[in-house]
């Protein structure tokens, strides 16, 4: 079940850590962060897709429609088959990655850092996999939707990161082809 918080978690030492006791999702509303701010940039600066953004578009993006999106154990953070624009970056928890057709085969554990979607988001092709929270998981979401109406500079940012990943993914699928073990 997706949560529906719309809180900062505040201890009595002051701002709990992102790992420990940050829980922040919220509606997807035109509504300012206000006091999450400062909260949500902790959490960007700990994402490595976010490690080359500058802290003023770091800052914008903590500002924006976007969102940190909060799963329990269990809940679906993608469906395959779906079309759906909106791309994924875990920020904690682990998240199972599987095919319909074989859904006892986990391909591959996602973990803090992973992005989700990537494919979709830039195409809007359908899902090609399920993605299922395998612990309590928080991401960070953005729909490309909410992303074109932000600075060019972000967007390109967003671009750069995207084709990184994408040559990446070319690379491993280049070598797992030619015999050669992923490295």
């Amino acid at each position: 079940m997706l949560l529906t918080v719309f809180s900062c978690i505040l201890s009595p030492a002051g701002l709990e850590s992102a790992e420990e006791g940050f829980r922040v999702m919220l509606a997807k509303s035109h509504r300012s962060l206000g006091g999450c701010t400062m909260l949500m940039l902790k959490l960007l600066n700990k994402i490595p897709f976010f490690a080359n953004f500058s802290e003023d578009n770091k800052r914008m993006l903590a500002e924006s429609d976007s969102f940190f999106t909060q799963y329990q154990a269990g809940d679906y953070l993608i469906r395959e088959g779906t079309t759906d624009d909106t791309l994924l970056i875990v920020v904690r928890g682990t998240a199972d990655v599987f095919r319909d057709a074989r859904p006892e085969q986990i391909l591959v554990t996602l973990s803090p850092g992973a992005v989700i979607g990537e494919v979709s988001f830039l195409t809007g092709r359908p899902r090609s996999s399920n993605v299922v929270a395998k612990e309590d998981v928080t991401c960070f979401s953005i729909s490309r939707a909410a992303l074109e109406e932000m600075e060019f500079a972000i967007q390109l940012q967003f671009k750069d990161e995207l084709i990184g990943i994408l040559i990446k993914h070319l690379d491993m699928a280049n070598k797992t082809m030619s015999g050669k073990a992923p490295g």
